[in-house]
C-alpha cells in the first residue's frame, strides 16, 4: 500500500471504497456493465480505463445496452439535463432494479474520477484491490456507510468543506444541495453571510481567500473533466494543503456528488420554498437538517 499513500490518510475508508467498487461491478450484468464503463471512461479521457474494457460489446445491438450507455453518457457529462424520455426509457429497460444501475453507474463515474485525482497529485497509479464481496451487503448500504465515514473527516476547515461541496452542486444542478448551507460553516464566517456572501459567489466572482479559490479550482476540475488536472493545479494545491487535507477534499467531492443519484431521477427537490435550510453532521456522520439554524447547534 506504500505506493497509494493516501490510502495510509484513512485507510479504513479506502477499504469501503474498495469493497463498493466490488458491488458495484458485481451488481450489473457484464453485458451491460462493460459498454457503460468503457462510455464513461472514453468521455472522461481515460486511456488507461478505456484499455481495461477494450473487449466491450457494441451497445447499439442490443436495446437495454444502447439505453444503459446513454444514460451513462448523460450523467457523466450534464446530469442535471437527463430528460423525462430518457429516465422512462431507463425505468422500461431496468424495472425494478433501475435505482440499483442509476447507484452503479455514480461508482463507475465518480469513483473513477477520485482514482484519476489520486494518482495525479501523488504522483502514484491507483491499484485495484481484490475484495470478498460481503454477504447481505447492498451497493446502497455500503454508499450510506461510506458517506458517514466521509462526514465525519474533520482535517479541512468547515468553511473549505463547504466551498468544494458547494461547487459541485452547483456544477450537477443540484436543488436541494444548493438551498442548503453548513452550520458549521456559517459559525465560522458569521450568521449575516449564511445565505450571502462568501457562499453564493463559488464559480462566479473570485474568491477572497486563496486557500478557497484554490480548493474550489481543485473541486471543480475533479467533477467536470479531472485529466485537466495539470502540473499547475497540482503544484497550487500542494502548496496550499497538506497531504490528509488533500485526500478529504477528493473524498468530499466522491460523497456529495452522490447528489448526482437524485438529480438524475429529478428527486433533487430543495425542502423550501424560499430561504436557507441548514444542516448539520450528527455524531455517527448523518446529515440532520432544519430551517431553524439554533436548532443545529451544539450546545
Amino acid at each position: 500500500m506504500t505506493r497509494q499513500p493516501w490510502r495510509r490518510v484513512c485507510p479504513e475508508i479506502f477499504e469501503q471504497f474498495d469493497v463498493i467498487e466490488a458491488i458495484a461491478r458485481a451488481a450489473v450484468d457484464p453485458a451491460i456493465a462493460i459498454p457503460v464503463q468503457r462510455a464513461i471512461a472514453e468521455n472522461l479521457r481515460s486511456d488507461r480505463e478505456i484499455n481495461i474494457f477494450e473487449s466491450a460489446l457494441d451497445p447499439a445491438s442490443d436495446v437495454k445496452a444502447s439505453v444503459a450507455v446513454r444514460f451513462a453518457e448523460q450523467f457523466v457529462m450534464d446530469v442535471a439535463n437527463v430528460s423525462e424520455e430518457l429516465r422512462a426509457e431507463l425505468g422500461m429497460a431496468f424495472g425494478a432494479s433501475t435505482f440499483e444501475f442509476v447507484q452503479a453507474v455514480y461508482v463507475y463515474d465518480i469513483f473513477q474520477r477520485a482514482r484519476v485525482g489520486f494518482g495525479r497529485m501523488f504522483s502514484a497509479a491507483w491499484e485495484h484491490v481484490d475484495v470478498d464481496l460481503p454477504e447481505g451487503v447492498s451497493l446502497w448500504s455500503a454508499l450510506e456507510q461510506f458517506m458517514r465515514s466521509v462526514a465525519l473527516l474533520n482535517g479541512l476547515d468547515p468553511v473549505t468543506t463547504e466551498l468544494v461541496r458547494l461547487r459541485g452542486a452547483m456544477v450537477h444542478q443540484c436543488r436541494l444541495c444548493s438551498s442548503r448551507r453548513s452550520v458549521a460553516a456559517v459559525d465560522a464566517v458569521g450568521d449575516a453571510v449564511g445565505g450571502a456572501g462568501i457562499f453564493n459567489s463559488v464559480g462566479e466572482v473570485a474568491l477572497s481567500e486563496p486557500r478557497h479559490q484554490v480548493a474550489v479550482d481543485f473541486a471543480d476540475v475533479l467533477v467536470t473533466q479531472p485529466w485537466l488536472l495539470d502540473d499547475a493545479l497540482v503544484a497550487r494545491v500542494h502548496a496550499t494543503f497538506d497531504h490528509p487535507e488533500i485526500v478529504e477534499i477528493i473524498l468530499d467531492v466522491v460523497r456529495n456528488a452522490a447528489n448526482k443519484i437524485a438529480v438524475a431521477f429529478g428527486a433533487d427537490a430543495p425542502n423550501v420554498t424560499s430561504g436557507i435550510e441548514y444542516f448539520a453532521i450528527d455524531m455517527v456522520g448523518d446529515v440532520i437538517a432544519s430551517v431553524d439554524l439554533g436548532s443545529l447547534r451544539t450546545p
